[in-house]
């Protein structure tokens, strides 16, 4: 196992009876704007009872300038869930999560987030764009050039 991996991987051991609570996420704010993003994986574990552990994926979208946030959560039981012992990797249904990129959508309450996100450093930045979602740009690029990934919102029409 890379040292690297050692960090990032799951400490979720299914059919343990001592109860879980773990969470990996991806989350960003704005530069000079108040807008932020956060995308969260989560395998929960009731204590005693694990048969009843589910996955959860949470998507928070934070508008600050108009005041307008969408936040949905999705469950699924374990058996559609993957949360990998030896590296980073995660799922929960179609959802993913790994060492280069993040890819899912979530709903609730007529609201509607999808995200497909790469990255290549530990270290990022977001910036908004006409249409209303948000562009992903890893350390070093400037707003305008090709980003590595989206973030899309759909409210109740």
């Amino acid at each position: 196992m890379r040292r690297h991996d050692q960090y990032q991987r799951a400490r979720f051991r299914p059919g343990d009876p001592r109860g879980h609570y773990e969470s990996f996420f991806l989350r960003a704010n704005h530069p000079t704007h108040a807008l932020a993003f956060w995308i969260r994986y989560t395998v929960f574990s009731p204590k005693e009872q694990p048969g009843k552990a589910i996955g959860e994926l949470w998507a928070v979208i934070a508008n600050g300038e108009t005041g307008r946030h969408v936040a949905v959560k999705k469950e699924m039981p374990l058996s559609q869930c993957q949360f990998d012992r030896e590296k980073l990797a995660v799922r929960i249904g179609d959802a993913t999560l790994d060492s280069t990129q993040l890819r899912g959508a979530a709903a609730g309450a007529g609201h509607r987030v999808g995200w497909s996100l790469s990255y290549k450093t530990a270290t990022h930045r977001c910036c908004s764009c006409p249409s209303g979602s948000m562009r992903w740009f890893s350390q070093g690029q400037e707003p305008g050039e090709p980003a590595d990934g989206e973030i899309q919102r759909r409210d109740p029409a």
